[in-house]
């Protein structure tokens, strides 16, 4: 069964290194660039069930992190992903239904 899914992407700014923009992929599918310091919104349509929301740096593709969601109804989903040298730290925000 197919669920309404908005995901919501805030990257934290950094004032001086790891300045990077971020690429958002569901599923290994592309879905956009987040700007360093800016934010994102996605509706999606996804099957209940996991997922994998995964991020890589434009400049350099072994900078990444990845966060697994299940989708069991229709949800809301906030996340912060923080730009370092070592990769793209994730934090889930909120999970909130909206059956």
């Amino acid at each position: 069964m197919n669920r309404n899914v908005n995901i919501k992407i805030e990257c934290v700014e950094n004032l001086i290194f790891s300045k990077y923009d971020v690429k958002v992929y569901i599923d290994g599918m592309y879905k956009g660039t987040i700007t360093h310091g800016g934010a994102g919104t996605y509706s999606l349509i996804l099957t209940k069930g996991k997922h994998t929301i995964s991020f890589e740096s434009a400049e350099d593709a072994s900078l990444d992190g990845e966060v697994e969601i299940d989708i069991s109804k229709d949800d809301i989903l906030k996340f912060k992903i923080s730009c370092s040298r070592s990769g793209i730290e994730v934090e889930t925000i909120a999970d909130t239904s909206t059956t």
